[in-house]
Formats: structure tokens, sequence, C-alpha cells
């Protein structure tokens, strides 16, 4: 295709997006810049810049030299794992590059939990050992079903990239799962404790971790990641519920780091330590 064709459909793409969803698909149109020439591009998103003030505003940064990564995460380096530590990883997508690492350095089994067909298919396409464990659910504040909407629109639900609680693609198309409660899931694999949650869930992270600290759930190691909204508005609304959670993360005992990359865009990521005595 020539460049021509391809700057003729890029603009057909954008006029469309902006009359229909302008937030979204600004957003689509910088995280793309921002993902082939490698320059965060905060500057020409007020969403964004509002994002990176509340979180420098709440939260600290991890010290580098208490970082030690494990694929596309990080955790606390001077935190002890290993083959007996009880790791949960919701949200794992194509991406096991986190379980593989963890369980190459620790020994440490990996629970998976992911309810999309994509990645359903894409774990049990690989040659895993039993040290891999694939729960094919939804994590959230009940034991029902639970609705979620391709984040873009897809013609093909079994091959979306990406999904949400929240339909913004405003689309019709939408796949329901399982979805259980953390404790329920300890509780089915035998654990009254857990070492690791690291969490990918878009849209229900927050009320996950509610829900779990109620129940009285408390990892030592929580990694998590937000995906903020597009629009302003919701997105200033978003982070007001964050700092809710966080306000009742640190009364349960935990203290917050951020461990945010600059290139990933209008997202938050944290790791919280349980630290009763802090």
């Amino acid at each position: 295709m020539s460049f021509i064709k391809k700057l003729i459909r890029f603009f057909v793409f954008f006029i469309k997006g902006m009359i229909k969803n302008p937030f979204t698909t600004w957003r689509r149109v910088w995280t793309k810049l921002e993902i082939h020439t490698g320059i965060p591009t905060h500057y020409i998103s007020p969403t964004r810049l509002y994002i990176r003030h509340f979180e420098n505003k709440i939260l600290t940064p991890l010290p580098r030299e208490k970082t030690k990564h494990y694929g596309n995460y990080v955790l606390h380096k001077d935190i002890a794992l290993d083959k007996n530590s009880v790791v949960y990883s919701a949200g794992v997508g194509v991406n096991i590059s986190f379980d593989l690492s963890l369980n190459q350095d620790t020994g440490a089994p990996i629970f998976m939990i992911d309810p999309t067909p994509r990645s359903k298919a894409y774990v049990e396409s690989l040659d895993l050992s039993d040290d891999f464990i694939l729960h094919p659910i939804a994590l959230y504040n009940v034991d029902d079903e639970i609705s979620f909407y391709p984040d873009f629109k897809e013609n093909d639900l079994n091959n979306a990239h990406s999904f949400s609680i929240h339909n913004r693609s405003n689309t019709s198309k939408k796949i329901t799962v399982p979805c259980h409660k953390l404790s329920t899931v300890m509780k089915q694999n035998g654990h009254t404790h857990l070492d690791v949650l690291k969490m990918d869930i878009e849209g229900v992270a927050d009320i996950v971790l509610k829900d779990a600290l109620k129940d009285g759930i408390r990892p030592k190691q929580i990694v998590c990641e937000f995906e903020i909204p597009a629009n302003p508005f919701k997105a200033i609304s978003y982070t007001k519920e964050l700092e809710e959670l966080f306000l009742m993360m640190k009364h349960s005992g935990y203290d917050i780091y951020s461990i945010t990359r600059d290139i990933l865009g209008a997202r938050i990521e944290f790791i919280a330590l349980y630290n009763p005595q802090s």
C-alpha cells in the first residue's frame, strides 16, 4: 500500500473516530506515536498531565536499587521468594514473561487468571510445565458472571486484543464469563495467604482490591496496573476512587510505591508492600 493511501486511511479513521469518540481516538493516536517513536507524548495530553500530577502527589517512586525485574513487571528485591511462595497473576493476555521469569528464578508455581478467549488459547498453545495453572475466570467482588467488552471494535471476539468491563468502543458485542472473588479462588486452591498478587485486569482491579481487603486478605506484595479513562472528566472521577483505594490500603498496613514507566501512556502502575508495623 502506497504512503498516500495509508495517509488517507489514517485521516478517515481519525475523523470518524473524533466524531464518534474523540477522547479515545486522540489517545489511540498519541499512544501509537509513543510506541513507534519511543518519545513520551504527555505534553499533548491534558489527561495524562493530570494523571502524572496525581501520581506524584499520592505515591513515592520505588527506588531503582530496590527493584527486581521479572518480565514486564517488577517486584521488591529484598522480599525473598522461593518454590513455596504463592503467586497469583491475574490478566496474562498473550504475554507471560512475568510468569516465566518469576517461576524460573524462584521455582514458585504460578496461578494465572484470565477469562479471555485469546489468552486461554495462547496459554494452552504453550508447552508449559505443571507449575503453571490457568484459571479461565475473571476476578470480581461476587461469585457470578460478568460481561466484558472489546476495547476496540472487533469482528472476532476470540482474537480481540483486550477487554474491559467498560464499553469504551460503544459496541454491542461482549463476552460473558464466570467471575469469582479472590477469597473464593484462594479457597478453591487451598491457599490461606498470597506472597505475590499481580493484576492487570482492565476496569476491575480497584474493585477486586477493595473486596480482598474487606475479606482480610493481605498479599505480601501487590503489583497492579490501572488504565485511566481517556475522557478527562471520567479520569478525574476515577483518580478520586483510586485515592480512596490507596488510603484504604495504607490503613490496612501497606506501603505503596509508583513503578509507572513513562512510555506506558495514561496508566498508573504501583507496587504495595505489606508492612503492618508502618
